[in-house]
């Protein structure tokens, strides 16, 4: 049996937290396409702030040079090794 929810799972139930401080955590489940062949889905859980968002936007920059450019996958894509 599994034990972790997925996000789709968590949209449906709830949230499987206790409260806090009575509080109800949050869930928020995003999509968003950001390319014609690519989506990005992001979860926030508790209380997301602004401020929050903000040192998520700047992760997210740091870490985009982790990921090919348009460039580089279209050259792979040119490579016999990759069936190009």
């Amino acid at each position: 049996m599994n034990k972790h929810n997925t996000s789709d799972e968590l949209e449906k139930k709830g949230s499987p937290e206790k409260p806090v401080g009575g509080i109800e955590p949050e869930h928020r489940n995003l999509r968003f396409n950001i390319a014609r062949d690519a989506q990005a889905r992001v979860l926030f859980t508790g209380r997301v702030t602004q401020e929050a968002i903000t040192k998520f936007c700047a992760l997210l920059e740091l870490s985009k040079d982790t990921f090919p450019t348009e460039a580089e996958l279209d050259e792979a894509s040119k490579c016999p090794e990759h069936g190009g």
